[in-house]
């Protein structure tokens, strides 16, 4: 934990030091993660050193046989295992495709971070703490599918349809679970009103009081035999991730459409104005992403691994907190700023994710 502790502390310098050069301090950012994350030991993680196992024995394959089994889908996502033969051949480690990982995981968020983020402190303590890095570490296919949903993100808030599915189709062949992210581009726009509320509300009560129900629509909405397999699945999480989202969509949705001037005067409205929406355009996309990732997370109580769907859309909630901090002004946006870092400490020593972290050991 001290290392991740050292790298915390690390990009709080960078952040304080570099304010006038965003692009520099994204970059040192970058740069500092992925050295720690990319070189992390391989025994950190049972997954870790099942992958590091599974580039070796691929590594002794032809590239044929290895573009064969991609053709087969004999096995889950053969393209991750595919590219990691060919970088094999052009003199890659295991060690070496670990680092890329991390390179193109944090390479997306480190960009989204530059461009929309308001405290890169803030939004970096937001992925430890929330173990949002954690799994990046151990869910290795994943986190190259959603780095490039990081840049599909982009693609959406600029209007661009082709690229932004080019980028999910990409994410989708190192991770099938990618193809849910194509959902946002139709939804990223939507009006926010009560009506996101209540599907919130609806998806909730299904799984805690209809609990095969939510197996029945994992079942008909699975586009794979991978995702067909958590219909069976009846072991859920606890329900503090989905009010852990909860708690920091309802802070958002409240501080991003009412700035400090305006609060305590319109803080019942439900709807904010087209003048507001005007103003600020990165309102809805984040109100509607964050909406998506807790929908998808009431799931998860009745099936774990459904929150690996939820990340796609939740972990956005690292750049939004910080704009609804930035609205605030004077003492206001201190104060927020105070409490909500010490509260994201808080859940970083709570987690214990971190505790056998070290770095350099080999397979």
């Amino acid at each position: 934990m001290l290392i991740i502790l050292a790298l915390l502390f690390y990009c709080f310098i960078v952040s304080l030091s570099f304010k006038q050069n965003s692009k520099l301090a994204a970059f040192l950012i970058f740069a500092g993660c992925v050295f720690v994350m990319g070189y992390r030991s391989v025994d950190y993680t049972a997954d870790n050193v099942a992958y590091a196992g599974f580039f070796i024995n691929e590594s002794k394959r032809t590239i044929a046989e290895s573009w064969k089994l991609v053709l087969a889908q004999d096995t889950k996502d053969p393209f991750f295992y595919f590219i990691g033969n060919i970088l094999s051949k052009l003199g890659f480690t295991y060690r070496g495709y670990f680092v890329l990982i991390a390179a193109v995981f944090m390479g997306g968020y480190s960009y989204l971070m530059q461009k929309y983020s308001k405290d890169y402190f803030m939004s970096v303590l937001f992925l430890f703490s929330l173990n949002y890095a954690y799994f990046s570490m151990t869910g290795l296919r994943q986190a190259l599918a959603m780095g490039f949903c990081f840049f599909a993100f982009d693609m959406a808030i600029r209007k661009k349809p082709i690229p932004f599915i080019i980028l999910v189709l990409i994410g989708y062949l190192f991770h099938s679970s990618a193809l849910i992210f194509l959902v946002f581009y139709p939804l990223k726009n939507f009006r926010i009103t009560y009506k996101q509320g209540i599907a919130v509300a609806i998806a909730g009560f299904l799984a805690l009081a209809f609990p095969s129900v939510i197996n029945s629509i994992v079942e008909f909405f699975a586009w794979n035999d991978d995702l067909m397999a958590y219909s069976d699945r009846t072991t859920g999480l606890t329900i503090s991730g989905f009010i852990i989202q909860l708690a920091i969509l309802t802070f958002c949705g409240i501080y991003l459409a009412h700035d400090s001037n305006n609060s305590l005067r319109n803080i019942s409205r439900i709807e904010p104005s087209p003048e507001f929406i005007a103003q600020k355009p990165m309102y809805e996309p984040y109100m509607n992403i964050m909406f998506l990732g807790l929908i998808i997370q009431a799931f998860a109580v009745n099936i774990d691994n459904i929150f690996r769907m939820s990340m796609y859309f939740a972990i956005f909630a690292g750049l939004a907190i910080t704009n609804a901090v930035e609205v605030q002004e004077g003492e206001n946006k201190t104060a927020f700023k105070v409490v909500l870092t010490l509260l994201l400490i808080v859940q970083f020593f709570r987690t214990t994710s971190y505790n056998s972290f070290t770095m350099f050991g080999g397979f």
